[in-house]
């Protein structure tokens, strides 16, 4: 690799070792630790596949550790989390990211008022097939492969208090979704400003035939 390229063992451990540690830190503090800074990663994250070309090692190096914090970090949940699996690749990363998409923006869509056994089913597709759950006195646990896991915990977080921010942004020609907070009804401030432009231009256009 071009990056080690010159460097003698020694040298190429330590800077592999530097990167991995940076890589660790950064998707750390990316995924947080509350139920909310997990749940806007995990929308991030979905959303990222409609924002990229192309991934580069670095983007999948660091989605595959994001991936694994966001795991690791419903230890409070869970007494043990565990996966397996291969390192992710972008076509798994793709995979991944379409089913999480799905299911946000299906509870996203959701009429709020509905009630009663109506929402996303995890297990739709076989998402969620050779998960195991384990009990035992005052703990459980999670294991199983890597997707199935991760869209397991994504099902519980959207269930959770913090899933009611989920929401669909107004625009009528934007499909995103994004974490509500107060009382925003768009993804973006861009979405907002086109919406009320194009309502305003609505108007205008109905006086001048009025």
């Amino acid at each position: 690799m071009p990056l080690y390229k010159g460097m003698s063992k020694k040298q190429r451990i330590s800077v592999a070792q530097k990167r991995s540690i940076a890589i660790h830190t950064a998707a750390k503090k990316a995924v947080g630790k509350t139920d909310a800074e997990r749940l806007k990663w995990l929308i991030g994250f979905a959303l990222a596949g409609m924002q990229r070309g192309e991934l580069t090692q670095d983007d999948i190096d660091r989605f595959d550790e994001e991936v694994s914090q966001f795991v690791w970090a419903s230890t409070p949940i869970y007494s043990a989390v565990g996966f397996h699996g291969e390192a992710l690749d972008q076509p798994a990363i793709e995979v991944l990211r379409t089913s999480v998409l799905y299911g946000l923006t299906y509870v996203a869509r959701m009429d709020p008022r509905v009630a009663g056994n109506v929402g996303w089913n995890v297990n739709e597709n076989g998402w969620i097939n050779g998960l195991e759950f384990v009990v035992r006195k005052g703990a459980k646990a999670l294991r199983g492969p890597r997707d199935a896991v991760v869209l397991f915990l994504a099902s519980e977080l959207i269930a959770s208090p913090a899933g009611a921010r989920i929401c669909a942004c107004a625009a009528p020609d934007c499909e995103s979704i994004f974490y509500k907070v107060k009382g925003a009804a768009y993804c973006s401030s861009a979405c907002a400003q086109r919406t009320r432009t194009q309502r305003y231009r609505k108007t205008l256009k109905v006086k001048s035939h009025g």
